[in-house]
């Protein structure tokens, strides 16, 4: 069995650092909880660590309020690199792994450490330091405030005869509806959705249609919210991504953020368009 030495940091900035044993270790906020969280930033038990010996560490999630992340993607079951950072909510976890008895064997490798040893060390570790340090190519420009997903929610009918504006809204309708399947893998076409659903809206209303116009104004706010939430989501992954360096995972969620931005210019709009092909070079990827 292998001691785990867990390093905590809190939203509120406090830090812990404490050592357990254990095949499969729980963390979240009930007292049973081998890693105790605050009450209301995670569930009774959100997420369980267990120690699958050669196979190394993995993580299990049990709750998904709020949904926890590995390195900021989230995650039902997956391995946990020593390297990686697990975060639910505000709270950073990072677990380093120790045989048991490493310490006085650890002991003993110093006492035989011979005096090359030391000459090596002060070569590569100001190599590594180098290595390692921040470069200016690694630098990513801050984001600029990034615009509203929709604008004030008014729309017009281009009808005004009421036969002829019901047949439009029809219309409008069953296309919202079949942009709005296609969402959960074209964003874009969610945000064409929404524009169709207040068209719609507003052409049943000249045509006195009260119950087909309430009905596409409750598709409209349901996937307004649904496709609001899922920009600032997106906003925030991405913004984690950059400050740990996850190229790979900021690249995905810029592309995201393009897709639900589609059509769309401005600052914002070309920040993202820059910033895909520095990630790119980053990455060291190639289309």
């Amino acid at each position: 069995m292998t001691t785990l030495t867990i390093h905590v940091t809190h939203a509120s900035g406090r830090n812990e650092t404490f050592t357990l044993e254990g095949k499969r270790l729980r963390i979240g906020t009930a007292a049973f909880c081998e890693v105790r969280l605050p009450l209301g930033e995670a569930a009774p038990e959100h997420v369980a660590l267990e120690d699958r010996g050669l196979s190394g560490l993995h993580l299990e999630a049990l709750a998904f309020s709020p949904p926890p992340t590995l390195d900021g993607v989230p995650f039902t079951k997956v391995l946990f690199a020593p390297s990686s950072v697990l975060e639910i909510g505000g709270t950073h976890i990072r677990v380093a792994t120790h045989a048991l008895g490493s310490t006085a064997a650890g002991k003993d490798e110093k006492e035989k450490t011979s005096p090359l040893a030391y000459v090596a060390g002060a070569v590569i570790l100001p190599l590594l330091a180098w290595q390692y340090a921040p470069k200016p190519e690694d630098e990513v420009p801050s984001a600029p405030e990034a615009p509203a997903l929709f604008g004030a929610a008014s729309a017009g009918c281009a009808q005004r005869e009421p036969d002829t504006a019901r047949a439009l809204a029809g219309e409008q309708l069953a296309l919202a509806d079949a942009k709005r399947e296609r969402q959960p893998f074209f964003a874009h076409d969610g945000v064409l959705a929404v524009g169709l659903y207040r068209s719609a809206r507003a052409c049943f209303d000249v045509a006195q249609a009260a119950e087909l116009s309430r009905r596409a104004a409750d598709a409209e706010v349901r996937l307004t919210r649904e496709l609001e939430e899922g920009y600032r989501t997106r906003r925030a992954r991405l913004e984690h991504a950059l400050g740990v360096k996850s190229y790979r995972v900021a690249r995905s969620e810029v592309r995201a953020l393009l897709e639900l931005l589609k059509g769309r210019g401005g600052e914002y709009v070309d920040w993202l368009s820059n910033l895909e092909r520095r990630l790119k070079l980053l990455e060291g990827t190639k289309e």
